[in-house]
């Protein structure tokens, strides 16, 4: 997509009159956790290697453009699908505070026949007490033992 306004500096230098929005503070907020060592987040982000892609390092407007079109909305944040790589088109994603919170490096992840679910979730569904899976699997059962709340013994 063309990109407008008018330019100053050089060609990634735009004067586009949206620095005041939600959108900027985030693309901003992205490239201060990743590459400002200062920044109280680094240690999470460009510590571990996490990056902003060459698109968007210094090109707000197509960062803008991409998230346009890829379904930004205000009540949603941005999202990394691989937690462990950069900040890039085919890695992000807007996603509800729910869907983010899903996806963090903590949470554990249980599959169960064909299902797959955080541990809160399946206790939820299961009507289960808040740490009883968590309990059966730190007692060494398997993830199928833990949801059906039976231990085989071998």
């Amino acid at each position: 997509m063309k990109e407008t306004g008018r330019p100053y500096g050089n060609k990634n230098h735009f004067i586009h009159g949206k620095r005041k929005t939600r959108l900027y503070r985030i693309w901003a907020n992205i490239k201060t956790r990743c590459l400002n060592p200062n920044d109280p987040h680094f240690e999470r982000y460009g510590a571990r290697g996490i990056t902003v892609c060459d698109e968007w390092k210094d090109n707000f407007q197509a960062f803008y453009d991409w998230s346009i079109s890829h379904g930004y909305a205000d009540n949603l944040t941005i999202d990394r699908k691989d937690n462990n790589a950069e900040y890039s088109p085919d890695n992000c994603r807007w996603a509800t505070v729910a869907e983010q919170n899903r996806n963090k490096r903590t949470v554990k992840l249980i599959t169960y026949k064909g299902e797959t679910k955080t541990i809160p979730e399946w206790t939820k569904q299961l009507k289960l007490g808040k740490e009883t899976i968590r309990e059966r699997l730190q007692r060494g059962w398997s993830q199928a033992e833990a949801i059906e709340g039976k231990k085989v013994i071998k």
